[in-house]
């Protein structure tokens, strides 16, 4: 299981003080905000809705990862971002009732540790056929929980994924989450957004 609950008291707690010490407020600034019924207009959109899905979610997609690529598969800390510069990405997004965003982000040696894992085949460059795998094992978890969706009456388009090898900026202003992990002795990192708009762009730019 991913350790992130984002239907936790802590994580709205946690946002809550990051907003107060971004924008420098006292105490008693921010209880005013409370007072007048302001901390809907404070706190992202997920932290006050439906906010199990995106949990079951990271779950479903970390599920996946061991099922098919490697049961060896070590979680580290989830982190918070508003901005993350990607050497090679491989992402896609759903939309509908929810819009989801995934990623997937690593050294060489773990993207090809993942195309060689779901292709079944020897690969030993990181190339168009690598970066296509990935993608192929991208859309088969979104796919997959999409279908589940459906048959909640919750339904999704799944938009075809997308490769990024040259260097790419995501950013975000309500949040991005990266789940550092290691993958059979290499390091990937998953990213996820919630309902949220990200901005996609070229390292360099």
């Amino acid at each position: 299981m991913a350790v992130q609950y984002f239907d936790s008291a802590e994580l709205i707690d946690e946002y809550l003080k990051r907003y107060q010490e971004d924008n420098g407020l006292t105490d008693g600034e921010m209880e005013e905000r409370r007072r007048l019924g302001g901390i809907e207009g404070i706190l992202p959109g997920f932290l006050l809705n439906d906010r199990s899905l995106y949990n079951r979610y990271v779950n479903f997609a970390v599920g996946m990862i061991r099922r098919v690529i490697s049961d060896g598969v070590v979680l580290k800390k989830m982190r918070q971002v508003a901005r993350h510069d990607a050497d090679r990405l491989v992402y896609q997004e759903m939309r509908g009732a929810h819009r989801v965003f995934s990623g997937i982000s690593g050294d060489e040696g773990g993207l090809l540790r993942i195309a060689g894992r779901f292709s079944g085949k020897e690969l030993t460059a990181l190339d168009a056929r690598a970066y296509d795998a990935v993608c192929e094992f991208v859309n088969t978890i979104n796919g997959a929980f999409a279908s589940d969706l459906s048959g909640e009456d919750v339904f999704l388009e799944v938009i075809p994924p997308v490769s990024r090898p040259d260097g790419t900026t995501l950013s975000t202003n309500c949040n991005l989450y990266g789940l550092p992990a290691v993958v059979d002795g290499y390091d990937i990192e998953l990213f996820f957004a919630f309902d949220c708009d990200i901005g996609i762009a070229d390292m360099n730019t």
